[in-house]
């Protein structure tokens, strides 16, 4: 993951969905799990011969607590606007301080989460910190308490970066705001198709690696019958 002025981000949601549109794409073991069903509801998926594209946009989620903003000091020393929220449940685990907060999508409560870590991190891999999120969720209900209130920061995040680690070119971005009216999140995720690298001169051989169809059709798409599918192989090719 790249860090962008303090900032990195990553998600496997909207990476999972177009990865199940194209097969051959690889995904690590750390992606392998249940998906979040009312989210996945809310995903636009875009495929073309060039790439396929997944998008979720939460629309505006509401806190289902008190909340205000409220300003604290941070690690470095600064004045920052923080979100101080009621009712919240905290667990200091081994490597991370985790809370959990009710938040509602629409009439449907879900989980805001969030992580305080001990000190800054110089890099970050995505499927590790994957990893790392689902491993707090579970050890979670093993030490949490209640606490009157809890502030977290306040966030305006947009973030785009290539994913790592992959076997396809994957870009992703992400946007997310985080306030006292609640939050708003947009993830989308583009995977690029295989498509040939040009060199220079830009020449383009059909027959060099494989056998070749040919037909012919009427318009630019596909809504009209191709005419005289041809498949054939180099044995049937006119020599010189």
């Amino acid at each position: 993951m790249e860090l962008r002025n303090g900032i990195a981000a990553f998600d496997p949601v909207t990476l999972r969905i177009a990865a199940e549109q194209l097969p051959t794409v690889q995904l690590p073991e750390a992606l392998d799990a249940e998906m979040p069903e009312h989210l996945v509801a809310l995903a636009e998926v875009e495929v073309t011969p060039f790439n396929v594209a997944a998008k979720i946009d939460t629309g505006q989620l509401t806190w289902d607590v008190d909340a205000e903003l409220k300003h604290f000091t941070t690690y470095a020393g600064s004045q920052a606007s923080g979100v101080q929220l009621s009712g919240a449940r905290v667990a200091e685990l081994e490597d991370a301080v985790v809370a959990r907060v009710n938040i509602k999508l629409e009439d449907r409560k879900i989980r805001a989460w969030f992580a305080e870590l001990p000190s800054e991190v110089a890099e970050l891999d995505a499927f590790d910190l994957v990893a790392d999120v689902r491993r707090w969720m579970k050890d979670f209900s093993t030490e949490d308490k209640k606490v009157d209130t809890l502030i977290v920061p306040q966030q305006d995040v947009d973030y785009e970066a290539f994913v790592k680690g992959l076997d396809r070119s994957t870009r992703q971005r992400i946007r997310a705001v985080i306030d006292e009216k609640g939050a708003h999140v947009v993830a989308e995720t583009v995977i690029m198709g295989k498509l040939p690298s040009w060199g220079t001169p830009k020449e383009v051989t059909l027959g060099e690696r494989g056998p070749v169809l040919f037909w012919f059709s009427e318009g630019n798409e596909n809504k009209a019958l191709p005419f005289a599918v041809v498949y054939t192989e180099a044995e049937a090719w006119v020599g010189e």
